[in-house]
Formats: structure tokens, C-alpha cells, sequence
């Protein structure tokens, strides 16, 4: 009896948290109707998905400077320059690990001529030509700054993963079929939660043999990874309160070009159509996973508890007034 009652409080309790939201996302659509603005020109409600007016923007002449398309043998795209800004306001880049925040970065990179910054100084990608790598993310000279949020910072507990959003901050969040995330390293076990990248393969980490992916520490593994893929996106839907773009990587790879758009204008950056034109035509570059799609180590519970996962996330992106998460081929093949 008592737990009937527990369930019906919860209930109640989360109609009116639904039924807050909407108050609160009416609000704010009725701002971007009176196209409501803050002192930093930052557009207050999301309806027209844009964080910034746009604006121009001021590059260094001097330091860093990098040609994305120098070796490709097109005369006007060999000549485009990547470079730093100046004053250019923080916008995190958010991701689960392995979703293919990279490439995002590289398209960025490619169409608005900004380098971009990350929370991590991945040596490999430095010399690849993304020198923002090691930049400080709150310098002002980067586009967007990569970030996990509170993903692998061991910050578990609420007050610590609400500090990892940094709420007041705008952002773009890009979402990805869990299925994608990452594994352990070789040397490590799946206890560790250290992630392993798998740049540019689909392929299981060669040391690996199947039984490994047959043990409790995997299950565990498995477990800790769903968890932290809904949180990332719900702590960033439901705490933001800076402009958030809501990307999703299987509909960026479909449309880049259009995607990159929205994001621009988001972003309050023009539209550089001979830019869009070279990387229409260099659209992969060097860091674009495939991920762990069609690698399938998961037992049936597993996808059911990944299904439903992704199924609360889609139903905050609905209620939110935010596009909706593709519905992925192996959910339909579920029992």
C-alpha cells in the first residue's frame, strides 16, 4: 500500500514538473516573438535558435594559422586560412565521448575560419592542425570549446555534475546513438571507466578477445555508460539557462552542410558560401570516427535499458520544443 502511494506522489510530482517546464518554455517563446534581448546582444528565447546577433568578427594577424584544405590541389580552397579571434565569447561544445565531437570541430573550423578549443590537449590533434587544442577555453580566441561535462571528471553526485553544465553558459549539444560510446584501453579493465577512443574504427580494441566482452566488469561498464549518456544530455536540457542548440550527429551526417548553417547562425557568424563550397567537396577530414555501431556485445536487457534511455531523452526533447532523437534501427529490432 505504501509503495502505491509512493508511486502515485511520484507521479503528481513529476506532472508538475512537466507542467512547470511549459510554463517556463512558453515564456521564453513569447520573448523570441518580442525578440527580447540581453545587454550582450545574446537572444533570450530559443526559438530562433540563436545565442548571439550576428556580428563581425575580429581575427589575429599574427600567431597560429593553419590552411584545412593546403594540400589539396584546388587553387581557391588551398588558399582558406584557419586562425584565432579576438574576444570571442565561451560556447561549449558538449558531448558524450566518441560522438563525434571532433569532426563537428573540424567543420566548424572549415567553414567559420576560427579555431576551436577543447578541455583536453590531444597532441595528436594538435599536430593535425587543430591548434586551438591547446588553448585555454576561456581565452576568447576560439569559436566553441569541447567538453564532456561531468562525463569521466568523477563528479557523480548532483551539486558536482551541475557544476560541470555551467548552466549560464551557452552551448551546442550534439547527441549520438549510445551505442557509440566508448571502451576501455587494452591495458586497462572495464572497472577503470577510462574510455577508449577508437579514432577513425569500428573495430574492437585488438587485444580484446570475445569472453572479455562476456564478463561482469563489461556488464558493469555497459551499466555506468548508459547512465552517464542520459545524464549528460538531461542535466545540460533541464539546467541550462543560456541559448542551447540541440544537434544530432545522425542528422548532421546527413545534411552537413545545412546543420553547419543552423549553427552559424547560432553561433552570430556569417555565412562564408566559398568556404561551404571548398568543404562540400572535403567533407571527411582526418578525425571522423565511425564508431561502435556495428560492433554488438550487448545482452538484451542492455538494449532494452539503452532503449529506454534514449526514449526519456527524446520525451525532454519534446516537451522542450527541441527537434527528435532519430529512432535507431536496433531499437526497432527489440522484442
Amino acid at each position: 500500500m505504501r509503495s502505491r502511494k509512493f508511486r502515485l506522489l511520484l507521479l503528481v510530482l513529476l506532472a508538475g514538473l512537466a507542467a512547470v517546464i511549459r510554463v517556463l518554455r512558453h515564456s521564453s517563446l513569447q520573448q523570441g516573438k518580442d525578440e527580447a534581448c540581453d545587454e550582450k546582444g545574446a537572444v533570450v528565447a530559443k526559438e530562433g535558435l540563436q545565442a548571439f546577433d550576428e556580428r563581425e568578427v575580429e581575427r589575429e594577424s599574427e600567431g597560429g594559422v593553419w590552411r584545412p584544405w593546403g594540400d589539396s590541389g584546388d587553387g581557391v580552397c588551398a588558399l582558406h586560412e584557419t586562425r584565432f579571434g579576438r574576444a570571442l565569447p565561451r560556447v561549449l561544445l558538449l558531448s558524450f565521448p566518441c560522438s563525434g565531437n571532433t569532426w563537428l570541430r573540424y567543420l566548424l573550423e572549415g567553414a567559420a575560419g576560427l579555431f576551436t578549443a577543447s578541455e583536453f590537449a590531444d597532441e595528436e590533434l594538435l599536430r593535425a592542425g587543430f591548434l586551438g587544442e591547446g588553448e585555454d577555453p576561456g581565452s576568447g580566441r576560439t569559436l566553441v570549446q569541447k567538453s564532456h561535462g561531468a562525463v569521466d571528471k568523477s563528479r557523480p553526485d548532483l551539486a558536482g555534475r551541475h557544476e560541470a553544465v555551467g548552466p549560464s553558459t551557452p552551448a551546442v549539444l550534439l547527441l549520438r546513438d549510445p551505442r557509440s560510446f566508448p571502451f576501455p584501453k587494452p591495458e586497462q579493465s572495464f572497472r577503470s571507466g577510462s574510455f577508449y577512443p577508437g579514432r577513425g574504427t569500428a573495430d574492437t580494441p585488438p587485444s580484446w578477445r570475445p569472453q572479455d566482452f562476456q564478463t561482469n566488469a563489461f556488464r558493469g561498464h555497459v551499466e555506468r555508460m548508459t547512465s552517464q549518456w542520459e545524464e549528460l544530455a538531461t542535466d545540460r536540457l533541464l539546467w541550462n539557462s543560456a541559448p542551447l542548440f540541440v544537434l544530432h550527429y545522425e542528422r548532421l551526417l546527413m545534411d552537413p552542410l545545412g546543420h553547419l548553417r543552423k549553427i552559424l547562425r547560432f553561433l552570430g557568424m556569417p555565412v562564408d558560401e566559398e568556404r561551404l563550397r571548398c568543404l562540400a567537396t572535403h567533407l571527411e577530414g582526418s578525425f571522423k570516427r565511425s564508431g561502435n555501431e556495428d560492433f554488438d556485445p550487448y545482452t538484451e536487457e542492455e538494449k532494452r535499458r539503452l532503449s529506454l534511455a534514449v526514449e526519456r531523452v527524446q520525451r525532454l526533447l519534446r516537451l522542450m520544443g527541441y527537434p527528435d532523437q532519430p529512432l535507431y534501427e536496433w531499437q526497432d529490432a527489440l522484442p
